[in-house]
């Protein structure tokens, strides 16, 4: 029970990563309006449940649910509890979306922090290798050119 439990937050963050972060829905939409030459902003054109975060982790989790009920590997009660919690998770979606764009600041914040240290110590990505074999701080300040 677990196990499809945590399937279905898989499912929801998936579908969150690809319809809310990775932009691809919008270009879909782009493409339909341009092939029937629609004149708008993209953003008003609705391609429902495709579009929506919530709707397709809903429908998603559903179709999910219903496949273990067919091959008898859940009984209608347990699949009535794991709907249950995938209505919950398919309402958090944009709580979802918030925490992953959350994590990718932090992961970028860090990284920037970490090119900033490397710049300002004046470590070039060639010479973090020289300090590990020990090699003399002269050599390390020769020109890139000299040190291939």
């Amino acid at each position: 029970m677990i196990n499809i439990f945590l399937n279905i937050i898989l499912i929801a963050l998936i579908i969150c990563m690809i319809i809310d972060i990775s932009g691809i829905m919008s270009t879909i939409k782009e493409l339909i309006a341009r092939s029937l030459n629609i004149r708008c902003n993209v953003h008003l054109i609705r391609i429902k449940p495709f579009d929506c975060s919530l709707c397709m982790t809903h429908w998603i989790s559903l179709l999910y649910i219903i496949y273990l009920l067919l091959i008898d590997s859940i009984t209608l009660g347990d699949a009535l509890l794991c709907y249950a919690f995938a209505l919950f998770i398919s309402l958090q979606t944009m709580n979802i979306t918030a925490i992953i764009n959350l994590i990718t600041d932090l992961i970028a914040k860090i990284i920037y922090k970490l090119e900033k240290y490397t710049w300002k110590r004046k470590l070039r990505p060639r010479t973090i290798i020289f300090y590990q074999m020990k090699i003399s701080t002269t050599y390390q300040n020769m020109p890139i050119c000299l040190k291939s």
